[in-house]
């Protein structure tokens, strides 16, 4: 089995912190990425891990791209293998695209909703309610008008593995909207501060359904500061696919906080994260050289 292997929600998913030598370059810190098998199909983690092994080789020579100053056709072919493994979910990047093959749709705010609804009918009729908070893309979709679709939904830590009721309705709705399985997902879990305070800095969005049935889910979102701080740490303005999509949240998010300099976007940063305030010469960098065209005139989202 690939040394990169971990179980999350039910499949395999590829993780492998950056190296040292290459953190400057590549301010991710941890690469995750969906295998899209399930487990209970491959319990051995054998598919699974040439997939994985696919993933780690086009990682690789994208690190050694960037460290050799070719950082377009990097992020080219990166993106083009990332793009390949999400819609076809194997790793043998060479292959063309099978004609019938379909590609998985983006989220976008309405199916989210009803996803949601179905989410909080079936806790409902399992006797429960599920509480959570939503993170990132998925916060900006429900919540801002400056977001239109995500590909997943990063939430706060789930009980593990899931419950069967949440994981059957989880996977009905992949099926339904073709997502990805692991749509709904903790992973930004292990990103979320210890000092963020659970009612402070998040604010109740929606319980679900929207309809006059029982409530079965109760979703908060985090305040704008909060999500800055996140975006912030994350520092993913340079990653090959989602850069421009991140850069352009940021400017949205300091013009819904009342900032706009170097410093004081530091200064919320260090309201969550002191650790990487304290060594934020890669946000610094980032923040002083960003292309600050792209933002709407009047971004709205809960403060």
């Amino acid at each position: 089995m690939s040394d990169y292997l971990t179980k999350r929600n039910g499949f395999w998913q590829f993780v492998r912190r950056v190296p040292l030598e290459y953190a400057e370059l590549d301010p991710r810190g941890i690469v995750k990425h969906s295998t899209k098998v399930a487990v209970k199909k491959d319990r051995h983690g054998l598919k699974a891990g040439k997939i994985a092994d696919a993933m780690n080789r086009e990682l690789e020579a994208y690190w050694r791209g960037l460290s050799e100053g070719k950082a377009h056709e990097a992020s080219d072919r990166y993106s083009e293998a990332r793009r390949r493994f999400r819609t076809l979910g194997f790793g043998h990047v060479e292959t063309a695209e099978p004609a019938n093959r379909p590609t998985l749709e983006a989220l976008d705010r309405e199916a989210l909703l009803d996803a949601f609804d179905q989410i909080g009918r079936a806790a409902a009729s399992a006797g429960t309610k599920l509480q959570i908070a939503v993170y990132g893309g998925s916060a900006l979709l429900l919540a801002s008008n400056f977001r239109f679709s995500t590909e997943d939904v990063d939430v706060s830590r789930l009980e593990q593995p899931l419950p069967d009721w949440l994981a059957a309705i989880v996977s009905k709705i992949a099926r339904q909207n073709n997502w990805q399985e692991d749509w709904f997902n903790d992973g930004v879990a292990f990103h979320l501060s210890s000092l963020a305070d659970r009612a402070a800095d998040h604010l109740e969005f929606a319980t679900f359904p929207r309809d006059a049935g029982p409530p079965g889910l109760v979703v908060s979102v985090p305040s704008a500061e909060y999500l800055l701080a996140l975006k912030l740490k994350a520092a993913r303005v340079m990653d090959p696919l989602r850069g421009e999509t991140e850069r352009i949240d940021i400017l949205n998010l300091m013009r819904v906080v009342g900032i706009s300099t170097v410093e004081e976007a530091i200064a919320v940063l260090g309201r969550y994260f002191p650790v990487s305030a304290a060594s934020s010469e890669k946000q610094r960098f980032l923040l002083k050289n960003m292309n600050r065209e792209g933002g709407i005139d009047a971004p709205k989202y809960p403060r």
